[in-house]
């Protein structure tokens, strides 16, 4: 070998190593850089309000449309339905301030003529009620009755055990009433 080709391929080998030791740098330097440069956390404010500034229509309660509460397309991907196949009605109850409800909010999803077989029938009730606060919730759901078709159907729980019986006899006095099915617990 030719002492000047050794000497150029000497050359070209420290060439080599200085631009990959560049190359090299700059990549970590680049690394280094995109980490201490990190994105900013979004903050919002403590209140719910609008963009203007004015309270959003949720801090007044509950909607007053049940599309808000639980949209039809939702409910129709939730169940497998075809597009259009749920309808809702809204029902906007009185305020009954003898168990401290302040709003109620009645919700009926059914089906549509786009979902075969469906058309009219009930897919989901919901029933939404806003109290004064936590203890009158709780007394006004302490006792749950459902009726339907002469059928009722008492359920919760009775501070006295002679409650029970007492229950579900003056049910069975009410006019329209063929079945009481009573599940009423006594408190411990």
């Amino acid at each position: 070998m030719r002492r000047g080709d050794v000497r150029g391929s000497f050359v070209f080998v420290l060439s080599s190593a200085v631009v990959a030791l560049v190359l090299i740098g700059s990549l970590a330097a680049c690394a280094v850089g995109a980490s201490e440069a990190e994105l900013p956390v979004p903050t919002f404010p403590a209140s719910a309000q609008g963009a203007d500034g004015s309270a959003s229509a949720e801090d007044s309660g509950l909607p007053d449309d049940c599309e808000r509460l639980l949209p039809v397309a939702d409910l129709g991907a939730l169940l497998g339905l075809p597009l259009d196949s749920v309808s809702v009605r809204t029902i906007i109850g009185t305020p009954s301030p003898s168990v401290g409800r302040t709003e109620r909010l009645t919700c009926q999803y059914v089906g549509t003529a786009a979902a075969p077989g469906l058309r009219g029938a009930a897919l989901l009730n919901v029933n939404a009620g806003l109290y004064l606060d936590g203890a009158s919730a709780a007394e006004h759901w302490l006792i749950n009755v459902n009726a339907e078709n002469g059928k009722v159907v008492l359920r919760g729980e009775v501070d006295e055990p002679s409650l029970i019986e007492d229950l579900e006899q003056r049910t069975k006095k009410v006019q329209g009433v063929r079945e009481v099915e009573n599940l009423l617990t006594a408190a411990k």
